[in-house]
Order: structure tokens, then C-alpha cells, then sequence
């Protein structure tokens, strides 16, 4: 009878050292569970030591403000962009009210997207686009403490778009800060090419299915000796646009093959 009390406490004791140890093994593996998925979340949130986020902090910092940098450089010699804060250096601080106004209205809104780029450090150049929603909300939460304005001194668009800006409002002739260096002659605009586009862009107004020669043709005609490079790259597109035209015209009907099926 003791042998078997014995052998019965001994089996009794081994199953509570079993469960025991099955408890601890399935909580240590719980514990490892959970360390799996916290290096996993911290892997994919990217999550750092303090001193490693602070250094790639300002790397980025430093890529943003050369990145602009450079923009700003280029942009003074080549001036495909114009900024806004350089018009209201030229026309006053009331050329913040017309360009604030002509966002909100969409007027640089061209295909259903808005041509003005807001250039500011954290801001990335594909999402960097100023819409009358985003400047609205700026002014009507005043979130610069300037009611937006401040928004605005960090806006360009395309050369191109103030021309026609400018002419809109029947301003005066761009002072030359605004025309490309001399270092990039291709991109300017000469006298002679603005007088043919304002001349060729009236015409169009009348004549909407006019084909590139015969427009080519029609300013040899009124005695403008252009370029063929001038006339295509900067005279036809421009002028149609100021026509209220695509730039580029729509292509035409294919023409028909001269050879003779059987």
C-alpha cells in the first residue's frame, strides 16, 4: 500500500512539474511571439535609435534645402518657372492679392490639375501643388498667422502661364529679370518672336484649323523671318495658346497610301 501511495504522489508530482514546465513554455514562446512582431513593426515604421533618427533628420533637411537651392539657381538663368514672390518684388504687395484671387478661381488649373509648385523644404515635387482647396484652408484656418499669404511667396508656375497671366490683367511688359541669361539663347523669346506670336495668336482666333505650315507659311507672308526652330518650339505653340488653343494641335487625318492593293 505505501509503495503504491508512493509511486501515485510521484506520478502526481511529475504531472504538475510537466504542466509547469508546459506553462512556461508556452509562455516563453508567447514572449518571443511578441518580440517577432515588434522588430517586424519596427522594421517596416522604420523606427530608429534617437541619435540615428536625429542625423537622418537633418540629412534630409540638408538634400531639402540644397534641392531647392539649386531649383532657385537654375531657375534665375533658364526661367521656365517664374516665382510669385518675384512678381510682387516687381508690381508690389498687391500682386499677392491677383495671384491669391486667380488661384482660388482655378485660372492656373490646366487638364484638371494645378500648374503652380510650391517649393518648401519637406514638400516633394510631384505633391507639391498648390490648389485653391489647399490655399483656401490655409487662409481660413490662418495657419502661417498670415492668413496664407506667406503660402503664397513660395508658389512658381510655368513662364508661359505668367505670360499669359500677365496679359490677362493687361500688365506691362516683363522687366528682362525675367528673361532667360543669355547662356540659354535657345529658351528666349525674341522681340521679333513676340510680335510674330501676338500677331500669329489673333490670326488663329479666326482661323482655328489652321495647320502648322500654313501658319508658317501665313508669317513669312506678314514678313516675320523667323527660325524654323523659333517658329516650332516657341512662335506656334505660344501663339496658340494665347489663342486659347492646345499647344500642340491635335494630329490629322492619316494620309492615305498612294500604293495599289490587288
Amino acid at each position: 500500500m505505501a509503495g503504491n501511495r508512493s509511486r501515485r504522489r510521484q506520478r502526481m508530482l511529475s504531472a504538475r512539474k510537466a504542466a509547469q514546465w508546459d506553462e512556461e513554455r508556452i509562455k516563453r514562446r508567447g514572449q518571443r511571439i511578441l518580440s517577432d512582431e515588434e522588430r517586424i513593426r519596427r522594421f517596416e515604421t522604420g523606427k530608429r535609435p534617437r541619435g540615428q533618427r536625429m542625423l537622418s533628420a537633418r540629412k534630409a533637411a540638408r538634400w531639402d534645402e540644397e534641392r531647392i537651392r539649386r531649383f532657385q539657381e537654375e531657375q534665375r538663368r533658364k526661367r521656365e518657372w517664374i516665382s510669385f514672390a518675384e512678381i510682387a518684388e516687381w508690381l508690389g504687395e498687391n500682386a499677392y492679392n491677383m495671384l491669391e484671387r486667380d488661384l482660388l478661381a482655378d485660372n492656373f488649373v490646366e487638364r484638371g490639375r494645378s500648374r503652380v509648385r510650391f517649393v518648401f523644404p519637406g514638400v516633394s515635387w510631384p505633391h507639391g501643388k498648390m490648389t485653391s482647396k489647399w490655399l483656401q484652408d490655409a487662409i481660413d484656418n490662418n495657419y502661417d498667422n498670415e492668413h496664407g499669404r506667406s503660402y503664397l511667396r513660395h508658389c512658381w508656375f510655368p513662364r508661359r502661364l505668367f505670360e499669359r497671366w500677365r496679359a490677362w490683367h493687361h500688365l506691362p511688359e516683363s522687366p528682362p529679370r525675367f528673361e532667360p541669361q543669355e547662356s540659354h539663347p535657345v529658351l528666349a523669346v525674341t522681340a521679333k518672336e513676340t510680335t510674330a506670336i501676338k500677331a500669329l495668336a489673333s490670326h488663329l482666333s479666326s482661323h482655328r484649323n489652321l495647320t502648322r505650315g500654313e501658319a508658317a507659311s501665313w508669317c513669312r507672308q506678314e514678313g516675320f523671318n523667323l527660325t524654323g526652330r523659333g517658329f516650332q518650339s516657341r512662335v506656334w505653340p505660344r501663339a496658340r495658346e494665347e489663342a486659347g488653343l492646345e499647344a500642340k494641335a491635335p494630329p490629322g487625318a492619316p494620309k492615305k497610301s498612294s500604293r495599289v492593293t490587288r
